[in-house]
């Protein structure tokens, strides 16, 4: 049985892919002429800023990351993946489950399937969680900077209830 830990549900865009930074970098790839990459494989690059806040946010509180993201469809591997060639310094270690529900019902049944979580935060740009998520563990990352630093300490307060 895993040990007891810590969960950050991550969704991605809205939050690490955030509109101020997508603005940004396409702005400096036509200055560049195309040297700038705004993309890769995966898809647009993450906001800088953001992925800095999640790592100080792991590091301090030593929080697992499951992506609850649409991007999950690519499978836990992709994932994993991406964030590892991207040189964020996180540990990915599941995806939720697909449900037609709200995305508070799969947050649901991926804990009631993994019962060695003692607290969980969600970040997330959408709302649709139960009364109870939003209410205890919901930071809204919705905005033009997505998950930034006072999105951050937020988080950390729930993850070191």
């Amino acid at each position: 049985m895993l040990h007891e830990m810590k969960i950050i549900f991550l969704d991605i865009d809205g939050v690490l892919n955030t509109p101020n930074y997508a603005v940004q970098a396409h702005a400096t790839w036509k200055r560049t002429n195309g040297r700038f990459k705004s993309r890769d494989q995966y898809g647009d690059i993450f906001d800088p800023l953001a992925c800095a806040c999640l790592e100080y946010m792991v590091d301090i509180t030593g929080a697992k990351v499951v992506i609850s993201s649409a991007w999950r469809k690519s499978g836990l591997q992709v994932m994993k993946s991406m964030f590892k060639d991207r040189g964020i310094d996180i540990d990915v270690i599941d995806i939720t489950p697909e449900f037609e529900f709200i995305r508070g019902d799969e947050i649901e049944a991926w804990l009631a399937e993994n019962d060695y979580v003692t607290n969980y935060v969600i970040l997330d740009d959408d709302c649709d969680f139960t009364p109870d998520q939003l209410d205890s563990h919901y930071v809204d990352c919705s905005g033009k900077y997505g998950f930034d630093h006072n999105a951050m300490v937020k988080a950390i307060k729930i993850l070191c209830k």
